[in-house]
């Protein structure tokens, strides 16, 4: 084994861990989030922001992954922290919205 395996599997630990982490981060944030609230202006200016920190999130990412020695690597870790973030806004603006209207389309 040489060097540059030993060095190629340690990047791909701390990859994976930097994704499970960011992940997770998001998760729990989703999850402590006060959402009792209505969808309203002010919602919708939050999840509004939240796309554009998502996009730039995501231009930073390409940034990084177009100077990074492990591409493939970079690649998985900004899927890991993009694709959680797009989910969870969504699943935000879903719960506001029915909360906003539950009886809406039950008949």
């Amino acid at each position: 084994m040489n060097r540059n395996s030993g060095s190629a599997r340690r990047q791909a630990l701390l990859a994976s861990v930097r994704s499970l982490t960011i992940a997770g981060a998001l998760v729990a944030g989703y999850y402590l989030l006060p959402l009792d609230s209505a969808f309203t202006a002010g919602t919708v200016l939050g999840l509004v922001g939240g796309i554009a920190a998502a996009a730039l999130l995501l231009a930073w990412q390409i940034l990084r992954i177009t100077q990074s020695p492990w591409p493939g690597l970079r690649a998985m870790e900004a899927l890991a922290a993009t694709v959680p973030l797009f989910i969870l806004l969504f699943a935000t603006a879903y719960w506001l919205m029915e909360r906003s209207a539950p009886n809406v389309g039950n008949g």
